[in-house]
């Protein structure tokens, strides 16, 4: 039987030193595609998914149990590669402009789209490979990698990736809108 995340933290905090071990075992390859997304860089992405674990086993003691671990670790990883990037590179995207109505509320134009098709339905149809894909994400800007990676190779909701990128669940779901638009742009029309 394979242990939960949950079963392997607290297994780790009674003094399991294996559980961690697995945890590591389990997160460190998704970590470590995410933090590539982030930073193009095989190197430094490894030294940053290496921070990563630091950071998550120096605070595992004050993880809250009623989250999920693995939305926890994405935050961390891409918090780590935030301030890396904060440090040595100027911020090479921007937030969305957010406009106000009359009464001063911000208003996201985005959000109010009617959401589209499941990509990975669609894609399926067209027997488009998960190799051109991939490479077609790899030509998004950042922000919707991230949220592309999270969304199809980690399975996480649009409420857990909100949480890991730091980002309101209505601006999460735009910046996926977008890229899938923008995947079906260059896919070309379906058959």
């Amino acid at each position: 039987m394979d242990l939960t995340d949950e079963q392997l933290v607290g297994d780790y905090l009674a003094g399991n030193e294996a559980a961690l071990d697995r945890l590591i075992g389990r997160y460190l390859s998704p970590v470590y595609s995410f933090v590539l997304r982030f930073l193009a860089e095989a190197d430094l992405a490894a030294e940053i998914t290496q921070e990563t674990f630091v950071k998550a086993w120096s605070n595992l003691a004050r993880f809250d149990q009623t989250r999920k671990f693995k939305t926890w670790i994405f935050q961390i990883a891409k918090n780590t590669a935030y301030d890396y990037l904060k440090k040595k590179k100027p911020l090479l995207f921007s937030r969305l402009t957010k406009i106000s109505d009359e009464e001063g509320d911000e208003l996201d134009f985005e959000s109010s789209l009617a959401d589209p098709l499941p990509l990975a339905d669609e894609l399926a149809d067209r027997r488009i490979s998960r190799e051109n894909l991939l490479a077609a994400i790899e030509k998004l800007g950042p922000e919707y990698r991230s949220v592309m990676f999270l969304r199809l190779n980690e399975q996480l909701e649009f409420s857990e990736i909100a949480t890991v990128l730091d980002r309101p669940v209505n601006t999460v779901k735009s910046q996926y809108r977008r890229a899938v638009t923008r995947l079906r742009e260059m896919f070309g029309p379906g058959d």
